[in-house]
């Protein structure tokens, strides 16, 4: 009799351990939320991104769980790599003059026409266009994505772009922890008119000397939502950028926006 129980007992134990175990099993080897896949494509000289940009990379891959392909082109006429873009969630861009072979450009022009994100930075106005060939290369490719017919002129490398956030516009998630007014060593760059649907998020005025009689102020930041596809872009992003906190925070602040993630607290860390 006892040892009819002491069996009894123990195969309802051996039951209840077994759903237990597996309970736990099953609960450890759910699969974890894929991280997002962010590729950043660099090739310009006077901007010094490809030294620059790598520590934005290197914040996302370890304080922010992302996964970053960073592909830099050291030639205007390749730029390796560029499979990355078909599992990538989001495209960064920091080019300037690309005349780029035919099966590259189509890698970059598949990810758009899906209506992909995009972010771009300062130079990428003249991505695919080189003004020394101007019947060659992408010359549409920022009125057609950018929201502005390209890079008209600057007011000259002695200036400065004082910076201020458009009204209305400092509950945009992109401004978040951005301050309402700071100085950019960049100078301003003639962007207008902007695409209807392009959205001004920070304007700037020339500061100093210019090389131009009139000075106008021109957006430095806005996003263009269109047809499904989410993009930001600034005209700022010179070294000197990249150690101000208020800049930091919007280019972070703008990869959340374009992967649509919540907002996250601390993205305003130093990325020193």
């Amino acid at each position: 009799m006892r040892k009819r129980n002491f069996w009894g007992i123990f195969v309802v134990v051996e039951i209840l351990l077994s759903w237990g175990m597996s309970g736990i099993t099953a609960e450890e080897t759910t699969p974890a939320e894929k991280p997002p896949h962010v590729v950043f494509l660099l090739g310009e000289k006077e901007n010094q991104s490809s030294q620059t940009i790598p520590k934005i990379t290197e914040y996302l891959d370890l304080k922010r769980g992302m996964r970053c392909t960073l592909l830099i082109s050291t030639s205007p006429h390749d730029l390796p790599g560029l499979n990355a873009l078909v599992s990538a969630d989001l495209m960064v861009m920091y080019l300037r003059g690309r005349e780029l072979p035919e099966d590259q450009m189509t890698k970059i022009k598949k990810y758009l026409e899906k209506g992909r994100p995009l972010i771009a930075l300062r130079s990428s106005m003249e991505a695919f266009y080189n003004k020394a060939n101007p019947d060659q290369g992408w010359k549409d490719f920022a009125s057609r994505y950018l929201g502005t017919p390209g890079w008209e002129f600057d007011y000259g490398g002695q200036s400065t772009t004082e910076v201020t956030v458009v009204p209305g516009m400092a509950e945009h998630p992109i401004l978040k922890g951005v301050s309402p007014k700071f100085t950019s060593r960049c100078s301003l760059c003639q962007v207008l008119p902007l695409d209807p649907e392009a959205k001004p998020l920070l304007m700037g005025k020339a500061v100093g000397p210019v090389n131009r009689k009139e000075r106008v102020d021109n957006p430095v930041a806005w996003v263009v939502e269109k047809d499904g596809q989410k993009v930001f872009y600034t005209s700022l992003g010179k070294p000197e950028d990249f150690n101000q906190k208020s800049f930091r925070t919007m280019l972070l602040n703008a990869i959340d926006w374009a992967l649509e993630k919540p907002e996250t607290g601390s993205i305003a860390q130093k990325t020193e």
